[in-house]
């Protein structure tokens, strides 16, 4: 394993002597005490101010073969702290009486960025605890404060969709031709319903009628006219390419096919409110907010390397089949798609590949997947602000001010084996389409008995 580290400063800042806190108090009618001395802060010396520090690990050496890619873990964290104006702190107004305890102006002297950095600094220290080496177990968690709103696709689902749109599939016309005995039951029911509506147009037995037929109608429509129609206009708009796919093929080249799987991320925690207390009140004196700004969503990918397999290269009938694969399904999932209701259980799970390992194994696919990886990338910048409070007038003091910032960047890719059997099990949330289907499947069923 190879490691190489690095970190640039942006901005830096000189550093501060050791400096005294200041203050000037004024109660809610304005009355002040000035000047008043409330600690120190010591000697710092220069500090960086804009800072990114970056990691990359991967392996050194020749590829890993057959899979052509090696694995590679790259993060990056930009930390940046923000001089603010002079802090104002404010107390709980005083119940007890008319002027209230009022609000704080604070100061350093003689260095005033000892006091303005202070609140940075202590802010940074929430949002950089984010480890860069990914032996460190918690390497894979998310950065502070951040969490997955949406699930990203499995691996195993993304490499069966990359894989279906390296078969290069323009139109299934051998399941259409198989399935075309279903077509004029499709029309007739349709054509069978029409006249009846017309016929007992806004009365009870059109209405009857309606009820009945409709999920019969539905699904004829679904799985027959649609897919259909459907087909026959890809295959028309896939017929200018076809000698440009048919040349790639022949020539044998290696192509890339790719699919991904977006996320996004979300606060856990939005606001924290910081409170004082006295004379039995009790006041929000100041409010964190931090904010998500996302550059590059969370996204899962999947690349997958693909060439002809040499045998469909070396003769006549393998070019034929080569080209009739254009425009029909494999054997296997011919064979699934004819198994009744096998649509629900694609609903669930993901057998693709088992029916892909069977058209491997029976030598009936003409293209072969030479190199497989994953990735898994992200970008998102988070930043803290701070807003005080006026505790007499119950107004914003002072603020928003932005305290600190971080960039956080990931990127990291690993090899994987195509050809292993799996089964993805997929959302199970079903759409509005599928509950629909389902619906309709009752209802036809009731009306048959």
């Amino acid at each position: 394993m190879r490691t190489r580290t690095r970190t640039v400063v942006h901005i830096s800042h000189p550093g501060y002597v050791t400096s005294t806190l200041k203050y000037n108090h004024y109660k809610c009618n304005g009355t002040p005490t000035l000047n008043v001395t409330a600690g120190s802060y010591p000697a710092k010396s220069p500090f960086a101010l804009d800072q990114t520090t970056e990691r990359m690990d991967d392996i050194d050496g020749t590829p890993i073969k057959p899979l052509v890619t090696n694995p590679v873990y790259h993060r990056a964290i930009t930390e940046r702290i923000y001089l603010i104006p002079s802090m104002v702190v404010q107390n709980a107004a005083d119940s007890s009486s008319a002027y209230g305890v009022g609000r704080y102006d604070f100061w350093s002297t003689p260095n005033p960025d000892a006091h303005r950095v202070s609140y940075g600094l202590g802010a940074i220290t929430t949002l950089n605890q984010w480890p860069l080496d990914p032996k460190d177990p918690n390497y894979w968690l998310a950065p502070p404060r951040l969490e997955h709103a949406t699930p990203l696709k499995s691996v195993n689902i993304l490499v069966e969709d990359a894989a279906q749109r390296a078969e290069q599939l323009q139109s299934d016309v051998l399941l259409n031709i198989v399935e075309s005995s279903d077509l004029p039951n499709a029309v007739r029911a349709f054509m069978k319903v029409v006249p009846e509506f017309r016929k007992h147009i806004l009365t009870r037995e059109a209405v009857k009628a309606t009820l009945k037929s409709s999920p019969s109608l539905f699904l004829a429509w679904t799985f027959g006219l649609k897919p259909f129609v459907s087909d026959m206009e890809k295959l028309y708009n896939s017929l200018p390419k076809l000698e440009q796919l048919l040349r790639e093929f022949k020539q044998g080249k290696t192509l890339r096919y790719s699919s991904h799987s977006d996320g996004s991320f979300v606060f856990g925690f939005g606001k924290d409110t910081y409170t004082q207390s006295g004379q039995g009140v009790s006041w929000p004196v100041r409010y964190d907010k931090w904010f998500l700004t996302q550059s590059r969503k969370p996204s899962l990918r999947v690349t997958l390397r693909v060439k002809p397999t040499q045998a469909f290269l070396d003769s006549f009938l393998g070019n034929l089949v080569a080209f009739t694969r254009k425009y029909a399904t494999s054997p296997a999932k011919l064979a699934w798609e004819l198994v009744p209701y096998s649509f629900l259980v694609d609903w669930v799970i993901d057998i693709r590949s088992i029916l892909r390992g069977v058209d491997r194994i029976c030598g009936t696919n003409p293209y072969e997947i030479t190199g497989a990886s994953w990735s898994y990338t992200y970008r998102c910048l988070v930043s803290m602000t701070s807003t005080w409070q006026n505790a007499c007038a119950n107004t914003v003091l002072t603020g928003p001010h932005t305290l600190a910032e971080c960039e956080y960047r990931h990127y990291e890719r690993h090899p994987l084996d195509p050809n292993r059997f799996t089964i993805g099990v997929k959302d199970q949330r079903l759409g509005k389409s599928q509950l629909a289907i389902l619906a309709a499947l009752a209802l036809q069923k009731l009306h048959v008995h």
